[in-house]
């Protein structure tokens, strides 16, 4: 990825975070986080925030809820596992919405 477009999407991620009403060190954790996704997630997850900017709060519980599932998890769910559960559920939840 070009170190631009990555520095362009890192600052579209920042502009919609402040935006919320996460505190500065929750809005931090969840950045931080979202620095793990590959660039054409982070695309997607950018789009859909912008589109539905009150998911942000539901998203960064939901972000906190799998690091601590995957500390405390005894039945060897990888951390992609767990991803692909919240992905159907936010899905799911997107589906019913409309």
């Amino acid at each position: 990825m070009d170190p631009e477009e990555d520095k362009d999407l890192n600052i579209k991620v920042k502009n919609i975070l402040h935006k919320s009403n996460l505190s500065f060190d929750e809005t931090k954790a969840f950045f931080d986080g979202l620095q793990y996704l590959p660039e054409e997630d982070k695309e997607n997850f950018i789009a859909m925030l912008e589109d539905d900017p009150e998911l942000i709060y539901p998203l960064y519980i939901n972000f906190k809820a799998k690091l601590k599932a995957l500390e405390e998890d005894d039945t060897g769910r990888s951390w992609d596992q767990i991803v692909e559960d919240e992905i159907n559920k936010l899905e799911d939840y997107l589906n019913n919405k409309r």
